[in-house]
């Protein structure tokens, strides 16, 4: 087949076109709608950053904007917050196209991340970010009014003075957390990621950590402070982890810090794999009250997702209802202070710390296994129990424990103890009892039996002792 000059050329043509535009149709994925602007829009739209912008005001939003940092920066100079919503008619949606573009650097000095760059530091991040402000009460956001969507960005490097490092959230119809990392901002006192009061929250993903509160008390929460009126739910990955408060001069983990008798919710999505969200309460769980922390729309699932930042104690957390109660690895509890608990709930309790020893039959037909124990404080040695209950399997005679249902795990037999430092289930094992004549044992007085064998149809185990009477 011969092609026309004309038509190699045609072809040639073509193939220089898509050659000089080898990225285009990953480029038209990756760019970023509405319109392109290098400073704040005030107008509602949609838009996106062409670079970085730097204010010496406040941003203040009074319609609904969409925003794109697009892999930029917003950075507050002086003092202020970044970010002003107290308008009814406001709704902010952050987005960033481009989390994984420039590099940026930055220091951390007395918990907070400071001098934000392109160029060097000890820390770095990708993609869009805010930060450097600088107020009493929300020194990134405050938000007053109106609703608020984080969708994606890096909002770092905030300080309040009093309250709220990044985010104070009052009056808000409805705060969003879909994505997007908040962390090394700093506050006096309650929130140094998010105070919030009289809102509705939604956290579905995104991470906020390293969040530090320096106040002098209990109940100022390095990440996010619940106050009286906060409405919040939790659902999908969200991460909350590792931010700190001073606690009378002692640092402790306090992620998600509420008021006696406040919590949260489970949202109908529940939590999925990569969430993790610690709790504080400035209340101590008490050998005589359990303390409520997820008001409904949990299941027992949700849990695992679930930890208590107590200082003093390391509550388990369990799923209740009126007749099941579960820890958080879905394993059946009873309760300990509570008869009842409202069906979707998940409560933090002192009493049951720790980890569970529980015995299964491993194909036993009768008798009872031993009852096992509840709640034991991890590294404390646990003494194993015999058969206790007698459990038998026809045709089997009982042969110890074993932590795999196989054989193949860690062997126990009665009296032994260990270390617990996980769950763990000890599983009968069972050797099976041999049929048919006496082997060709030859016995002679007093002597150890060293195999299995029958006399006059009864059966008698490897080293068993047997004494013989016999008559001069």
């Amino acid at each position: 087949m011969k092609l026309s000059k004309k038509l190699i050329s045609i072809l040639l043509s073509v193939l220089m076109i898509v050659c000089a535009f080898p990225m285009a149709s990953i480029s038209a994925s990756a760019t970023p709608e509405g319109t392109g602007v290098s400073s704040l829009p005030t107008s509602a739209g949609t838009y996106y950053l062409t670079q970085d912008v730097t204010i010496s005001s406040s941003w203040n939003i009074t319609s609904a904007i969409t925003l794109d940092l697009n892999g930029h920066g917003i950075k507050r100079t002086g003092s202020g917050s970044v970010i002003v919503i107290n308008n009814s008619n406001a709704n902010l949606t952050i987005n960033d196209s481009n989390p994984t573009g420039t590099t940026h650097y930055f220091n951390v000095s007395n918990n907070r991340a400071t001098n934000v760059n392109d160029t060097s530091g000890t820390y770095s991040f990708t993609g869009g970010y805010i930060t450097g402000g600088n107020y009493s009460t929300g020194g990134g956001f405050r938000i007053d009014n109106g609703k608020c969507t984080i969708n994606g960005g890096t909002i770092l490097g905030n300080e309040g003075s009093t309250h709220a490092g990044a985010f104070w959230v009052r009056g808000c119809n409805n705060f969003t957390m879909n994505g997007g990392t908040i962390m090394y901002n700093t506050t006096a006192y309650q929130g140094a990621a998010i105070d919030i009061d009289s809102s509705t929250a939604h956290f579905n993903g995104g991470k906020i950590i390293n969040n530090y509160s320096r106040g002098g008390g209990w109940a100022h929460a390095g990440g996010i402070h619940i106050c009286t009126n906060a409405t919040l739910y939790f659902s999908g990955d969200i991460v909350v982890e590792n931010n700190r408060q001073s606690n009378n001069g002692n640092e402790c983990i306090a992620n998600v810090t509420m008021n006696p008798g406040k919590g949260f919710y489970i949202d109908t999505n529940h939590m999925s794999p990569g969430a993790s969200v610690g709790v504080y309460t400035t209340t101590v769980p008490t050998d005589s009250d359990d303390t409520e922390f997820v008001k409904g729309g949990a299941n027992v699932a949700d849990a695992a997702y679930f930890h208590s930042d107590r200082c003093e104690t390391a509550g388990v957390i369990y799923c209740g209802g009126s007749d099941v109660h579960k820890n958080a690895v879905g394993a059946n509890v009873s309760p300990i202070h509570h008869t009842s608990h409202t069906e979707g709930t998940l409560w933090l309790s002192t009493a049951a710390a720790g980890y569970a020893l529980s015995y299964n039959a491993n194909g036993g037909t009768s008798g009872t296994v031993p009852a096992g124990n509840m709640f034991i404080t991890a590294g404390t040695e646990v003494t194993v129990s015999g058969n206790t209950g007698n459990v038998e399997k026809t045709g089997y005679t009982f042969n110890g424990w074993n932590t795999k249902n196989d054989g193949t795990g860690t062997a126990y037999t009665a009296d032994d103890t260990f270390g617990i430092y996980n769950d763990t289930i000890l599983y009968a094992q069972w050797t099976e009892v041999p049929t048919g004549p006496n082997n060709g044992v030859n016995i002679t007085v007093a002597d150890t039996i060293s195999e299995n064998f029958y006399i006059d149809g009864d059966y008698y185990g490897a080293d068993a002792y047997v004494t013989v009477n016999y008559n001069h």
